[in-house]
């Protein structure tokens, strides 16, 4: 029997709002710092200005919402989308553990190792999800 669109809309919120929440979790880290330390170092010529971030990164973290969102939509009793999900969440850690990293200690060395290991994990859980989990 299928959910109630009360249900699935309510799932979009809270998926949405989860992954929305690890960003603002990031923010904090990183509002601060743009101004002051961000605006200080030397970047590419290529580098994007510093009023693209919020917009991007907010973007970003609604469409990993609706990742989620998709994903829970196939149902918890699968267990596969349960694994799937505990793996999506430690990736939504990963990315606002990045932000204190990086601008939050001003290390763009941890922030690069962090972000190495980020890119495996991520990479590690797109093969799962290709097999099947």
């Amino acid at each position: 029997m299928g959910m109630s669109r009360v249900k699935v809309y309510a799932r979009l919120i809270v998926a949405i709002a989860l992954c929305q929440m690890a960003g603002i979790v990031g923010s904090l880290f990183t509002a601060p710092a743009i101004p002051v330390w961000y605006a200080g170092l030397r970047k590419p010529d290529i580098s994007p200005p510093n009023w693209v971030f919020a917009p991007v990164w907010t973007a970003l973290y609604l469409l990993m919402g609706i990742s989620l969102f998709l994903v829970w939509n196939v149902g918890l009793d699968e267990g596969s989308v349960r694994r799937s999900i505990v793996l999506f969440g430690v990736q939504l850690a990963m990315n606002a553990i990045w932000s204190y990293l990086f601008f939050g200690l001003r290390s763009p060395l941890l922030g690069l190792v962090w972000i190495v290991a980020l890119l495996g994990f991520d990479s590690a859980h797109d093969r799962l999800l290709l097999q099947g989990i």
